[in-house]
Protein backbone atom coordinates (compact mmCIF):
# COMPACT_ATOMS: atom_id res chain seq x y z
CA UNK A 1 0.00 0.00 0.00
CA UNK A 2 2.88 2.90 0.94
CA UNK A 3 3.87 1.89 -2.62
CA UNK A 4 1.07 3.30 -3.99
CA UNK A 5 0.86 5.85 -2.09
CA UNK A 6 4.34 7.24 -3.13
CA UNK A 7 3.55 6.58 -6.92
CA UNK A 8 0.56 8.71 -6.13
CA UNK A 9 2.50 11.46 -4.31
CA UNK A 10 5.67 11.44 -7.34
CA UNK A 11 3.08 11.48 -9.93
CA UNK A 12 1.39 14.87 -8.42
CA UNK A 13 5.02 16.21 -7.36
CA UNK A 14 5.24 16.48 -11.19
CA UNK A 15 2.12 18.05 -11.85
CA UNK A 16 2.45 20.96 -9.33
CA UNK A 17 6.24 21.22 -9.58
CA UNK A 18 5.59 24.99 -9.75
CA UNK A 19 3.05 25.78 -6.85
CA UNK A 20 4.28 26.20 -3.30
CA UNK A 21 4.02 23.07 -0.63
CA UNK A 22 2.90 22.93 2.77
CA UNK A 23 4.04 19.80 4.87
CA UNK A 24 2.17 19.06 8.03
CA UNK A 25 2.97 16.85 11.01
CA UNK A 26 0.13 15.73 13.74
CA UNK A 27 0.38 14.01 16.86
CA UNK A 28 -1.37 13.28 19.97
CA UNK A 29 -2.87 11.24 22.55
CA UNK A 30 -6.26 9.67 21.31
CA UNK A 31 -8.82 8.03 23.86
CA UNK A 32 -11.29 5.69 22.17
CA UNK A 33 -14.81 6.06 23.29
CA UNK A 34 -16.56 3.33 21.25
CA UNK A 35 -15.23 0.36 19.34
CA UNK A 36 -17.88 -2.24 18.56
CA UNK A 37 -17.17 -5.93 16.36
CA UNK A 38 -18.95 -8.72 14.97
CA UNK A 39 -16.84 -10.65 12.54
CA UNK A 40 -19.44 -12.12 10.28
CA UNK A 41 -21.61 -8.73 10.25
CA UNK A 42 -24.78 -11.40 10.38
CA UNK A 43 -23.90 -14.43 12.51
CA UNK A 44 -20.66 -12.92 14.74
CA UNK A 45 -20.70 -11.96 18.09
CA UNK A 46 -21.27 -8.47 18.97
CA UNK A 47 -18.60 -7.16 21.44
CA UNK A 48 -17.02 -4.13 22.78
CA UNK A 49 -13.15 -3.87 21.81
CA UNK A 50 -12.62 -1.72 24.69
CA UNK A 51 -12.96 -4.78 27.05
CA UNK A 52 -9.60 -5.74 25.79
CA UNK A 53 -7.51 -2.58 24.65
CA UNK A 54 -8.66 -0.35 26.91
CA UNK A 55 -9.73 3.20 25.90
CA UNK A 56 -6.58 4.67 26.19
CA UNK A 57 -4.68 6.95 25.87
CA UNK A 58 -2.96 5.80 22.82
CA UNK A 59 -1.09 7.76 20.26
CA UNK A 60 -2.08 8.65 16.87
CA UNK A 61 -0.01 10.78 14.57
CA UNK A 62 -0.40 11.65 10.84
CA UNK A 63 1.19 13.46 7.99
CA UNK A 64 -0.46 15.98 5.43
CA UNK A 65 1.14 17.13 2.10
CA UNK A 66 -0.68 20.52 0.35
CA UNK A 67 -0.24 22.15 -2.54
CA UNK A 68 -2.50 23.91 -5.10
CA UNK A 69 -3.07 23.49 -8.85
CA UNK A 70 -3.40 26.92 -9.84
CA UNK A 71 -5.11 29.33 -7.53
CA UNK A 72 -8.60 27.55 -6.46
CA UNK A 73 -7.67 24.20 -6.98
CA UNK A 74 -5.88 22.47 -3.79
CA UNK A 75 -4.64 19.02 -3.65
CA UNK A 76 -4.29 17.28 0.20
CA UNK A 77 -2.14 13.65 0.53
CA UNK A 78 -3.18 12.04 4.00
CA UNK A 79 -1.45 9.39 5.84
CA UNK A 80 -3.15 9.01 9.20
CA UNK A 81 -2.42 5.47 10.16
CA UNK A 82 -4.15 4.54 14.22
CA UNK A 83 -3.66 1.52 15.79
CA UNK A 84 -4.08 0.24 19.61
CA UNK A 85 -3.36 -3.64 21.38
CA UNK A 86 -4.63 -5.16 24.27
CA UNK A 87 -4.98 -8.10 26.92
CA UNK A 88 -8.25 -8.20 28.97
CA UNK A 89 -11.26 -10.80 29.04
CA UNK A 90 -14.65 -11.02 27.05
CA UNK A 91 -17.97 -10.89 29.07
CA UNK A 92 -19.31 -13.22 27.27
CA UNK A 93 -18.55 -16.16 24.72
CA UNK A 94 -17.77 -14.44 21.27
CA UNK A 95 -17.87 -16.11 17.53
CA UNK A 96 -15.26 -14.13 15.61
CA UNK A 97 -14.60 -15.44 12.18
CA UNK A 98 -14.66 -19.66 12.44
CA UNK A 99 -13.40 -19.57 16.16
CA UNK A 100 -15.40 -19.17 19.36
CA UNK A 101 -13.59 -17.09 22.15
CA UNK A 102 -13.81 -18.01 25.89
CA UNK A 103 -15.70 -15.47 28.68
CA UNK A 104 -13.14 -14.79 31.25
CA UNK A 105 -10.10 -15.67 30.11
CA UNK A 106 -7.39 -13.63 29.05
CA UNK A 107 -7.50 -12.74 25.27
CA UNK A 108 -5.22 -10.11 23.39
CA UNK A 109 -6.51 -7.95 20.71
CA UNK A 110 -4.84 -6.02 18.07
CA UNK A 111 -7.18 -3.43 16.12
CA UNK A 112 -5.51 -1.17 13.21
CA UNK A 113 -7.20 1.52 11.01
CA UNK A 114 -4.77 3.27 8.62
CA UNK A 115 -5.88 5.34 6.04
CA UNK A 116 -4.12 6.76 2.66
CA UNK A 117 -6.42 10.12 1.16
CA UNK A 118 -5.83 11.88 -1.73
CA UNK A 119 -8.47 14.86 -1.45
CA UNK A 120 -9.83 17.83 -3.80
CA UNK A 121 -11.70 20.68 -2.94
CA UNK A 122 -12.13 24.24 -4.43
CA UNK A 123 -11.25 27.21 -2.97
CA UNK A 124 -14.21 29.60 -3.44
CA UNK A 125 -13.07 32.36 -0.98
CA UNK A 126 -9.52 33.41 0.44
CA UNK A 127 -9.09 36.72 2.16
CA UNK A 128 -7.96 38.52 4.66
CA UNK A 129 -10.67 36.63 6.90
CA UNK A 130 -11.98 33.79 5.46
CA UNK A 131 -10.65 31.06 3.29
CA UNK A 132 -13.53 28.61 2.16
CA UNK A 133 -13.33 25.72 0.13
CA UNK A 134 -15.41 22.38 -0.69
CA UNK A 135 -14.33 18.83 -2.58
CA UNK A 136 -13.96 15.06 -2.46
CA UNK A 137 -11.72 12.98 -0.85
CA UNK A 138 -10.57 9.49 -1.86
CA UNK A 139 -10.17 7.27 1.45
CA UNK A 140 -8.40 4.19 0.88
CA UNK A 141 -8.64 2.27 4.48
CA UNK A 142 -6.63 -0.95 5.84
CA UNK A 143 -8.03 -1.97 9.04
CA UNK A 144 -6.77 -5.33 10.86
CA UNK A 145 -8.80 -6.63 13.77
CA UNK A 146 -6.98 -9.88 15.44
CA UNK A 147 -7.52 -11.92 18.61
CA UNK A 148 -5.63 -14.30 20.36
CA UNK A 149 -6.55 -16.65 22.91
CA UNK A 150 -4.69 -20.21 24.41
CA UNK A 151 -3.11 -20.12 21.17
CA UNK A 152 -5.50 -19.82 18.91
CA UNK A 153 -5.49 -16.53 16.73
CA UNK A 154 -7.82 -15.18 14.24
CA UNK A 155 -7.55 -12.21 12.29
CA UNK A 156 -9.51 -9.93 10.17
CA UNK A 157 -8.45 -7.73 7.47
CA UNK A 158 -10.34 -5.15 5.25
CA UNK A 159 -8.78 -3.19 2.03
CA UNK A 160 -11.36 -1.03 0.39
CA UNK A 161 -11.54 2.34 -1.03
CA UNK A 162 -14.14 5.23 0.32
CA UNK A 163 -15.58 8.29 -2.12
CA UNK A 164 -15.75 11.36 1.05
CA UNK A 165 -16.66 14.71 0.73
CA UNK A 166 -14.93 17.60 2.66
CA UNK A 167 -15.08 20.98 4.00
CA UNK A 168 -12.39 23.72 4.78
CA UNK A 169 -12.76 27.01 6.91
CA UNK A 170 -10.32 29.16 8.09
CA UNK A 171 -11.13 32.52 10.19
CA UNK A 172 -8.31 34.94 10.39
CA UNK A 173 -8.14 35.76 13.98
CA UNK A 174 -5.10 38.35 14.06
CA UNK A 175 -1.99 38.70 12.16
CA UNK A 176 -0.70 35.50 13.91
CA UNK A 177 -3.64 33.25 15.31
CA UNK A 178 -6.29 31.87 13.13
CA UNK A 179 -8.89 29.42 13.52
CA UNK A 180 -9.27 26.47 11.35
CA UNK A 181 -12.57 23.71 10.75
CA UNK A 182 -11.46 20.38 8.74
CA UNK A 183 -14.47 18.08 7.63
CA UNK A 184 -14.41 14.65 5.54
CA UNK A 185 -16.88 12.28 5.81
CA UNK A 186 -19.93 10.62 4.29
CA UNK A 187 -22.90 8.43 5.31
CA UNK A 188 -24.39 5.54 3.76
CA UNK A 189 -27.03 2.58 4.78
CA UNK A 190 -23.77 0.55 4.95
CA UNK A 191 -22.01 2.47 6.64
CA UNK A 192 -20.55 5.93 7.53
CA UNK A 193 -17.21 7.85 8.27
CA UNK A 194 -16.39 11.55 9.05
CA UNK A 195 -13.09 13.25 10.39
CA UNK A 196 -13.48 16.96 12.51
CA UNK A 197 -10.22 18.50 13.07
CA UNK A 198 -11.09 22.01 14.87
CA UNK A 199 -7.38 24.05 15.45
CA UNK A 200 -5.99 27.25 16.73
CA UNK A 201 -3.03 27.83 13.56
CA UNK A 202 -0.28 30.03 14.82
CA UNK A 203 1.96 31.54 11.90
CA UNK A 204 5.46 31.26 13.58
CA UNK A 205 8.68 33.17 12.08
CA UNK A 206 9.31 32.79 8.63
CA UNK A 207 7.11 29.66 7.00
CA UNK A 208 7.39 27.79 10.06
CA UNK A 209 3.59 27.29 11.59
CA UNK A 210 1.93 25.50 14.35
CA UNK A 211 -1.83 24.83 16.05
CA UNK A 212 -3.11 22.92 18.64
CA UNK A 213 -7.17 21.62 19.42
CA UNK A 214 -9.03 18.41 19.23
CA UNK A 215 -9.71 16.07 16.00
CA UNK A 216 -12.38 13.65 15.98
CA UNK A 217 -13.20 10.74 13.84
CA UNK A 218 -16.40 8.35 14.23
CA UNK A 219 -17.69 5.70 11.79
CA UNK A 220 -17.95 2.28 10.52
CA UNK A 221 -19.73 -0.89 8.29
CA UNK A 222 -22.47 -2.73 8.87
CA UNK A 223 -22.73 -5.30 6.75
CA UNK A 224 -22.62 -9.43 6.16
CA UNK A 225 -18.85 -9.61 6.47
CA UNK A 226 -18.19 -7.64 9.33
CA UNK A 227 -19.75 -5.13 11.97
CA UNK A 228 -17.41 -2.26 13.05
CA UNK A 229 -17.90 1.15 14.77
CA UNK A 230 -15.38 3.48 16.56
CA UNK A 231 -15.50 6.87 17.38
CA UNK A 232 -12.22 8.60 19.40
CA UNK A 233 -10.87 11.90 20.02
CA UNK A 234 -7.48 13.29 20.25
CA UNK A 235 -5.85 16.36 21.56
CA UNK A 236 -3.89 16.99 18.55
CA UNK A 237 -1.07 19.44 18.01
CA UNK A 238 0.78 20.32 14.53
CA UNK A 239 3.98 21.44 13.40
CA UNK A 240 4.16 22.31 9.53
CA UNK A 241 6.78 24.08 7.10
CA UNK A 242 5.78 26.29 3.59
CA UNK A 243 8.44 26.07 0.68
Amino acid sequence: MQKWVLIVFASLSTLVADQPWQVTLEGGPVWFSRNDVAVPGDEGTKFNLLDLTGDGPDFAARIMVDTRIKEKHHLRLTLAPIATEGTGTLDKEVLFRSTFFSADTPTKSEYEFNTYRLGYRYVWRDDAKWELGAGATLLVRDAKIELSQNGVTETETDLGVVPLLNFYARRTLSEDFSLVFDLIGAAAPQGRAFDLGLMLKWQGEGDWFGAAGLRSIEGGADNDTVYTFAWLTSAALQVGYSF
